[in-house]
């Protein structure tokens, strides 16, 4: 008797964790966090030489902003197995500038944000926002989303609600927006959601 109740007990485990390793039963989260914008390379150093032209038309501003300083913009390839083609994200942060330089891409909000992706043999700017990096330490400010959408993964963006609302209220939770590709842009999919 006590053999057959230790074999159905070990039956029901094993059926449990196929269940699980199956996909079966949600088991939290299964985004995956994107390093830290300053670990990524520079635009200059890793960006495609198409994409770095496409990026120094969009963003070069006479007086402003020079083709030099679009090649320190940091910039990371994001592609998964299984994507349709490779994601650039492009984060307007130039470390160059001294404090007291304005940087023409960034302001109140944060700096722009970019998610660049190659169509018909060029590149087009397929998403932009301000983001802000100030975060919990925990806290990634990008994550690839377990979402996909035209065989192209979705990013969820992690701020302070005060960036969005109030930026003199502190200790304010953090929220997140998912942004998948729709065939043409990445679209905002989800209100703003409060992360746990």
């Amino acid at each position: 008797m006590k053999f057959w109740s230790g074999m159905r007990n070990t039956a029901i485990v094993l059926g449990c964790v196929a269940i699980v390793s199956l996909g079966l039963i949600p088991t939290g989260s299964t985004n995956t966090p994107i390093p830290a914008y300053s670990q990524w390379q520079t635009v200059g150093q890793a960006a495609p030489k198409g994409l770095r032209s496409q990026l120094q038309k969009d963003r070069v501003v006479p007086g402003q902003l020079d083709p030099a300083q679009v090649d320190q913009m940091p910039f990371y390839k994001l592609q998964e197995s299984g994507q349709a083609s490779p994601l650039y994200l492009v984060y307007g942060k130039i470390a160059s500038l001294s404090r007291s330089q304005a940087n023409p891409l960034c302001g109140f909000a944060g700096c722009q944000f970019y998610i660049y992706m190659q169509r018909e043999n060029k590149y087009v700017n397929a998403f932009e926002q301000y983001l802000d990096p100030n975060l919990p330490p925990s806290t990634p400010l990008i994550e690839v989303s377990s979402r996909r959408s035209k065989r192209l993964p979705c990013l969820q963006f992690n701020q302070l609600q005060s960036n969005r609302q109030n930026p003199l209220i502190k200790k304010e939770p953090v929220v997140s927006d998912t942004v998948c590709f729709d065939g043409k842009t990445f679209k905002k999919i989800t209100p703003s959601n409060p992360r746990n």
